[in-house]
């Protein structure tokens, strides 16, 4: 491995420079090949650069943080990470994390995390400190005078008292071993993150007054976690506290459309409001998410195309409920509403369209705004789905089976986010599960088994009074449905 750095470091002295960039191509393919054959050393920046083309912009960068690991007594090499990007420092940190758990190197092998101490990777540094024993924490806290890193060190040091375990509900001190795929990732591992990142959230003063870019960052990052775990309610609580903290009314730092905290807390608004008031008040959203913003968020306003969809949202609930003879030329009316507002609209579009026969291209526009829309509009998501669903049921249109898995699939990973009945019914099961694959069909009838099942047990002492459902089905959907509760909307 030596010897390859040796030669890079022979082909940059050369004046050829496309000579040089021919031979680093080479050498980088040679050095991923060695990478697992010895240690490396590294003595300069060009060779902290080489590598880092090597191995962190690649499929392991773990090879990198290895290579970091082995030669942090070089303060050269030390100086060389702290002036990377705060998201290869963060990536660093956490590998010592893991590789600290692991490996269990000795105390002086992680001195340099004195010198590498940065306000700025506070958070980084909490979960990486929670990680390391009490040994380690006093060897560090005796060879370090700053006054910051001394604190975490001396929290860690002292171990939690039993009572303390079950301090964020377990999430932080276990590993689950469930999964819980839902339309923004795995909601444990969410959950996870959010409850580590308010946590760390605490260190900072998140009441002065006013709060200052730090503390605001801070708590919209949060909010944002909250919001992908399906936490709607606990979001909305924490934009409440941020707009209704003292000095808010002359803070720039979230009243300037040109901030990004602001552009940040309005699109957060503009995702959890409507999909919020969706849930809360199914007959009328659209007003119910207006009066939310006029009365808790002054200064902040909704998107008119995205709120219309709620306007849709009603009536395509009551069409299929039975309830409405000319659904269709009402929805036509709301598109070419929405258009007004989004020229550039595809489902607005194919609203507007006229004719009881919807052609393939309508179908695959509807399934490619479903994907599009996912990360800010879940409430459009879920909306365009709902349309899909009536228009299949009406005959307007024809689902394949693979367009069927996909919608009910869709349907499954909403309830995997927030288990509300809206997401996931007989109704839904019963329609799209005759079409679906059965791995998809499947998964949709074990859940409604379970909900059924759970109607006949006794959520407190745990009692069936049938058994075609195992334990552990029972404890899991238990676990999904007892948390909407808990959040008011199932």
């Amino acid at each position: 491995m030596q010897e390859i750095i040796k030669e890079f470091n022979v082909s940059i002295s050369g004046e050829d420079l496309f000579l040089a960039w021919q031979n680093e191509l080479r050498l980088r393919q040679l050095t991923r090949t060695n990478a697992d054959q010895e240690a490396i050393l590294i003595e300069n920046n060009d060779e902290f650069q080489f590598l880092k083309r090597c191995f962190y912009y690649g499929p392991k960068p773990e090879l990198f943080y290895e290579a970091l690991f082995q030669n942090m007594a070089n303060l050269t090499i030390v100086t060389c990470v702290l002036q990377s990007p705060p998201k290869l420092i963060s990536g660093f940190l956490n590998f010592l994390g893991q590789y600290i758990q692991e490996y269990k190197p000795p105390a002086q092998d992680l001195q340099f995390l004195i010198n590498m101490y940065r306000k700025e990777f506070r958070a980084d540094f909490i979960e990486l400190i929670n990680k390391m024993n009490p040994e380690l924490c006093a060897h560090l806290l005796a060879r370090t005078s700053n006054n910051e890193l001394r604190e975490l060190l001396k929290h860690r040091e002292v171990p939690a008292p039993i009572e303390d375990q079950a301090e964020h509900y377990g999430l932080i001190n276990q590993n689950p071993l469930d999964e819980y795929p839902t339309i923004y990732g795995d909601k444990i591992q969410i959950m996870i993150a959010a409850v580590k990142l308010l946590k760390a959230s605490q260190s900072i003063n998140l009441l002065a007054t006013p709060l200052s870019r730090e503390s605001l960052e801070s708590l919209l990052d949060g909010a944002d976690m909250l919001f992908r775990a399906g936490l709607l309610a606990d979001c909305l609580a924490i934009l409440t506290q941020i707009i209704n903290s003292p000095g808010m009314e002359a803070d720039s730092l979230l009243l300037s459309s040109e901030e990004t905290s602001h552009q940040k807390f309005d699109r957060l608004l503009r995702g959890v409001l409507p999909i919020y008031s969706l849930l809360l008040s199914p007959g009328d959203p659209h007003r119910y998410a207006l009066e939310l913003y006029r009365s808790l968020f002054p200064g902040f306003y909704p998107d008119p195309a995205s709120l219309l969809y709620l306007d849709i949202h009603s009536i395509v609930m009551a069409s299929l409920q039975g309830h409405r003879q000319y659904a269709h030329y009402e929805l036509a009316q709301k598109g070419g509403k929405i258009l007004s507002f989004r020229p550039d609209d595809t489902a607005a579009s194919i609203l507007l369209k006229s004719g009881n026969k919807r052609r393939q291209e309508d179908l695959l526009g509807l399934e490619q705004a479903i994907k599009e829309r996912m990360p800010f509009h879940p409430h459009e998501v879920y909306i365009i789905m709902e349309i899909l669903r009536l228009w299949q049921r009406e005959g307007r249109i024809t689902l394949t089976r693979l367009s069927a898995s996909n919608l009910l699939n869709g349907y499954l990973q909403f309830f995997n986010w927030i288990p509300a009945r809206p997401f996931m019914n007989e109704q839904v099961q019963n329609q799209l599960g005759l079409i679906a694959d059965e791995k998809t069909r499947t998964a949709g009838e074990r859940i409604l088994a379970i909900i059924h099942e759970l109607s006949q047990v006794d959520l407190v002492n745990h009692k069936m009074t049938a058994g075609k459902i195992s334990d552990y089905e029972i404890y899991q959907l238990r676990q999904r449905l007892l948390l909407s509760n808990f959040m008011g909307v199932f």
